[in-house]
């Protein structure tokens, strides 16, 4: 007869399972959170640019960012982002766009007792178009651009007239033009002798 074995093993493999099994799961889950929140803030982040690149055209108003970022995070994102709130304001004087883009993540598991908050927010900044003459210097940052520059104009000019001597008047001999005159000098007189007396 053989002697049985002490601390029988058998069932240590399954109760270790058992304990491993929902940390495991638990990692696993938080791995795939973490990438949904990452792919989340790079839709925002998208978003929030293309937005704020179509506010800042010339003409165009923050409304028509707000629809562009708003657009594209229901097309890439329809279920990951919920709520999704984009915001566009002008900062220094109208020079500056700034869109901001909310939203909140979905969750994949919540844990029991607690809420974490997922929310995202991205905000960019783009330069606004503005159209200014080759010779105007570009506004500072903070300050209001400047009213535009009326076109030059050319100061009248004044003609000052000018007079022209007038020609002799001359009176034409009855049928025929007026000869040319000449002018005709007498040469001087040779000097007298006078003779002696009485010679």
């Amino acid at each position: 007869m053989r002697p049985g074995r002490w601390g029988d093993d058998g069932g240590a493999a399954t109760t270790e399972f058992v304990i491993a099994a929902p940390a495991f799961l638990f990692v696993i889950m938080l791995i795939v959170q973490a990438g949904l929140y990452f792919h989340a803030v790079s839709v925002a982040s998208a978003a929030a640019q293309d937005g704020a690149r179509a506010a800042s055209l010339e003409g165009a108003t923050p409304a028509d960012g707000e629809r562009v970022a708003g657009d594209l995070v229901h097309r890439l994102a329809p279920k990951l982002i919920s709520d999704a709130h984009a915001k566009g304001e002008r900062l220094d004087g109208g020079q500056v766009m700034r869109m901001t883009v909310t939203g909140h993540v979905s969750e994949v598991f919540v844990l029991p007792g607690g809420h974490v908050d997922l929310t995202v927010t991205e905000t960019a900044e783009r330069n606004v178009e503005v159209f200014r003459p080759a010779n105007e210097p570009p506004p500072h940052r903070g300050q209001a651009p400047p009213p535009p520059t009326p076109p030059a104009t050319e100061p009248p000019t004044t003609e000052v007239p000018t007079t022209e001597p007038a020609p002799p008047t001359t009176s034409p001999r009855p049928g025929g033009t007026i000869p040319p005159t000449t002018t005709t000098t007498a040469p001087p007189a040779s000097p007298t002798t006078t003779a002696p007396p009485g010679g």
